[in-house]
Formats: structure tokens, sequence, C-alpha cells
């Protein structure tokens, strides 16, 4: 190998050149070595819990909200995961659905508990 800023052999294993001091760049890197393919950056399970949060909290009245929240973050988990993995499928499908389903849901019981206020609201006046 040689020194790339003064063209001097460097033995072997030589973290500098020891003609100019330079530090010695690293070989390159074996063109047959594996490549592994990364980790999802969202985990199933994570979009799953959300898809089950937002169904539970968008049946209950005061809640429903939450339904609308935790929608939201499945809806949001499940694109990221299907961005970086692929179509989704198991959980993440299974998680995608229920987030849709609470998100939705959650909407038509949170705008039913508004209006039934504002009558009763109205009515009390």
């Amino acid at each position: 190998m040689y020194c790339d800023r003064c063209g001097a052999e460097i033995p072997a294993g030589a973290a500098f050149c020891a003609n100019c001091g330079a530090p010695v760049s690293q070989a390159p890197a074996d063109p047959y070595a594996p490549v592994y393919p990364a980790a999802p950056a969202v985990k199933p399970s994570s979009i799953l819990t959300m898809g089950i949060l937002a169904v539970s909290f968008c049946c209950t009245v005061y809640f429903a909200f939450l339904g609308i929240i935790f929608g939201a973050i499945g809806k949001s988990k499940a694109k990221a995961y299907a961005a970086s993995c692929g179509e989704p499928s198991g959980q993440v499908k299974a998680g995608s659905i229920m987030s849709k389903i609470g998100f939705i849901v959650g909407i038509v019981v949170t705008a039913i508990l508004v209006v039934v206020l504002a009558v009763a609201i109205i009515e009390n006046m």
C-alpha cells in the first residue's frame, strides 16, 4: 500500500505514513461482504397497540377524542413502516385497520357528543 499524500510505501498494519506522518486511509470494504437489511423503523407491535387503543377509546363517549389521537398515531406509524419495509402484513395490517376504524368512529362519536352538549346548553338558556 502507498501513502495518498506523499506516495511512499507503507507497511501493512501501519496507522500513519513513516515518511510524512499522514494517517493511512482504510482499505476498501470487502465487496463480497453480506449486506443485511435494516431493521424497521417502527415495531409492528406498536402499530397494533395504537390500533387497539384507538378502537377502545373511540367507543367511549367522553374519551372518543383519544380514539382520534391514537388512530392518527397508528396510521402515521403504519405509513412509516410501509415506507421502510414495503407492503404491511400481520400485526401491521391489523393495527392499521383498527387505527382507521378508531379514527373515523372517534370523529363521529366526538361530533355527536358536541352536538348533544350544544343542544343541552341551548335548551337550558
